[in-house]
């Protein structure tokens, strides 16, 4: 999560957020590696994080862990 929010070029920060989304094993830790580095999406520090951010960040990577997990918890709704 930290060399997506080290990344200033959105374009070649998008490929590193995915990886985020395989090397976290789940929704919830995924989650808290954002409120610790908002910058990787873009955020600052007063950014309130949450399901939305995880939806987004899911979206076409849904056989990842992190998203895997999102939807077997309920967290976001699995695309159909």
């Amino acid at each position: 999560m930290e060399t997506a929010a080290d990344e200033p070029d959105s374009a070649a920060a998008n490929p590193l957020i995915v990886e985020t989304l395989s090397a976290c094993a789940s929704a919830a830790e995924w989650l808290s590696a954002l409120e610790r580095e908002p910058g990787a999406l873009g955020m600052t520090e007063r950014a309130e994080i949450g399901r939305l951010d995880l939806e987004v960040s899911c979206w076409k990577n849904e056989s990842t862990p992190v998203c895997a997990d999102a939807v077997a918890v309920g967290a976001i709704e699995p695309v159909d």
